[in-house]
């Protein structure tokens, strides 16, 4: 007899189950020049590469116009700004999401919340992970999850790690 919350088959030492393509979209929080997320973005890519079933769309918020005079609050979905439809639009189209920021005096940068607070429906719904660094990763984090875990949306704080299973993105709750 199986019990219903009885994982499922396990793959051999070496293998992968097969699963679905999933798109992640990775934000580069941090803008500053001379800055550290490039390093620890490409640190995340080539853990991610081998895996295959990942697709990553790499958000780099220093290379995206967002107009930093807010419209007002949107939960349709409808933007005025062009720029902030083009970073919606590749928001929807994420499966999940991985923050990749600095900790900036116990807090996250601008450029961040300023990207987070432009558009709503689109995070809905759909996991987010973090890769932190500099300072406690741990503090940035939690201020994170804050906006990050609303009543529709799973926060996962993995601080410098990586997802290992291919239905990680289902199962990060």
């Amino acid at each position: 007899m199986t019990r219903p919350h009885e994982p499922g088959p396990m793959p051999q030492k070496g293998r992968r189950m097969p699963a679905e393509q999933v798109t992640v979209a990775m934000l580069l929080g941090s803008t500053r020049e001379g800055r550290f997320s490039r390093t620890v973005a490409d640190w995340f890519t080539t853990r991610a590469a081998p895996r295959g079933d990942i697709e990553l769309d790499r958000i780099d918020l220093a290379e995206l116009p967002l107009p930093t005079v807010h419209q007002a609050p949107v939960v349709s979905g409808e933007y005025a700004a062009p720029e902030v439809r083009a970073f919606a639009q590749r928001i929807e189209v994420a499966d999940g999401f991985v923050i990749i920021t600095p900790e900036y005096n116990h807090g996250y940068p601008t450029a961040l919340k300023l990207a987070i607070d432009s558009v709503n429906p689109e995070w809905h719904a759909k996991p987010v992970g973090f890769v932190s660094y500099g300072g406690v990763p741990s503090t940035v984090i939690a201020h994170l999850c804050w906006p990050a875990s609303g009543p529709n949306s799973p926060c996962a704080a993995n601080s410098a790690n990586t997802w290992t299973s291919p239905a990680a993105l289902a199962r990060v709750t």
